[in-house]
């Protein structure tokens, strides 16, 4: 029951983020070959071309052609491989098979864009101020990274905001694609989230872009100069320095103090060990996770670092779903806008799980709930004839993303309680 689970969130997910094309969409998709596509009101199309290369077959010298979408701009560049453009704060360059390392095929592509991240973050971020980077996340298909941070602007004697983000994919015809689109809080306006979901439904990543947490980072930095920041940090080095003399100073002299009084040492008087600690808060919650969904786990509940991949997260009592009667795995797939994916999703949810259960599809029905972590949520109750175990799937979607989830119990049915509490109190990540 536990790998029909896993399968089918792993079918839902290349069924619905991996099928590839503008087929059903309506609109051209990375991979297309469509141009002239008026659609798009910030975007117009041009054509990346590879170096050239001998067919084995035809020993001919040939190149192969990728079309993509730029932001309609007088500050633009195409030159074969490479693409540049900027409007309204976004800008984004393009490099088609760009070369990440020596022997990267020996990689995958997670490691390939982490590996030029770091090596881009030598010189890239050297001067950033409150820089906050993310893991890297993907498979060898695809792959994303990316960083804020506050750089300081010359000609406008002050700090600035910037968001980058890395994104790498392979395409057909052993074609991959290196994206990075950053945007400049200083010079957004209006218009440019509309800017960025038109790229984000091309491309079909997320662009990772928040203005309230922009504005956070101006005004800590607000008023504040290079020398005066690495001033504040030298500072802050001291100050730290100084209390842990201080510190220091305070456990001898504490030390001391102990070992004269032989009543103190007694064991009803012995520090609690870290690993001895109740860990436990006043709520009964024991655990929490915040990869895809932030929220808490109850008492015992663990992930399961063991089981599920790099696409999907499982959790169970005492973190172990091998033996477990009941547990509950979480997928997220990058969609762009949700409302087509979700309605999509649902149908693809039915035919997947009427499939991996032996019934009808007709006999399957989702139900809408209204939920505070992502609003719209559809869920299905699946019972299998013959079997005491029972699974319910939900899919909802917010922020250009689908979140799927599966819950397993041949028990008593918490683990249903614990995914309603997740879609109440949870905040999508």
């Amino acid at each position: 029951m536990k790998k029909k689970l896993i399968l089918l969130l792993l079918g839902f997910s290349i069924a619905v983020s991996g099928c590839g094309g503008s087929k059903g969409k309506g609109y051209p998709v990375l991979g297309d070959s469509t141009r002239g596509y008026d659609g798009y009101e910030y975007l117009y199309d041009d054509v990346l071309t590879t170096e050239s290369e001998e067919n084995s077959e035809t020993k001919k010298m040939e190149s192969k052609e990728l079309v993509v979408y730029l932001p309609k701009s007088d500050y633009n560049s195409v030159n074969r491989t490479m693409a540049y453009s900027e409007k309204m704060g976004v800008s984004i360059n393009l490099i088609l098979n760009p070369t990440m390392r020596h022997e990267e095929e020996d990689f995958l592509l997670t490691e390939n864009l982490e590996y030029y991240f770091n090596s881009e973050s030598e010189y890239e971020y050297e001067s950033a101020q409150e820089l906050e980077k993310t893991e890297v996340k993907g498979n060898d298909k695809k792959a994303k990274i990316a960083a804020t941070y506050c750089k300081y602007d010359e000609y406008e004697e002050k700090y600035n905001v910037y968001s980058d983000t890395y994104y790498m994919v392979r395409l057909k015809n052993k074609m991959k694609l290196l994206v990075k689109v950053t945007v400049k809080e200083s010079e957004v306006t209006g218009k440019t989230e509309d800017l960025i979901e038109e790229l984000e439904k091309f491309y079909g990543f997320n662009i990772e872009w928040n203005q309230e947490e922009a504005q956070e980072k101006l005004e800590k930095m607000e008023g504040q100069t290079p020398s005066a920041s690495s001033n504040n940090e030298k500072e802050k080095g001291n100050k730290d320095s100084s209390e842990s003399e201080e510190k220091n100073t305070e456990s001898t002299k504490s030390e001391e103090e102990t070992n004269s009084n032989s009543f103190m040492n007694s064991d009803d008087f012995k520090p609690v060990e870290e690993d001895d600690k109740d860990t436990t808060s006043s709520s009964g919650k024991s655990d929490s996770a915040e990869k895809y969904i932030k929220f808490d786990l109850p008492e015992g509940w663990k992930e399961d670092v063991n089981d599920g991949d790099d696409l999907i997260q499982t959790y169970a009592p005492n973190g172990d779903s091998s033996f477990a009667d009941q547990y509950f795995a979480i997928n997220k797939m990058e969609v762009g806008p949700t409302d087509d994916a979700l309605e999509s999703g649902i149908e693809e949810m039915k035919r997947i799980v009427a499939e991996a259960q032996n019934i009808d599809k007709k006999d399957i029905n989702a139900t809408k709930m209204e939920t505070k972590c992502m609003g719209e949520v559809y869920y299905m109750d699946i019972i299998k004839k013959g079997q005491n175990a029972k699974f319910k799937m939900y899919i909802g979607g917010k922020n250009g993303n689908l979140y799927a989830i599966v819950a397993c119990s041949s028990g008593n049915g918490e683990v249903f309680n614990i995914v309603n509490d997740i879609l109440e109190n949870g905040q999508v990540q």
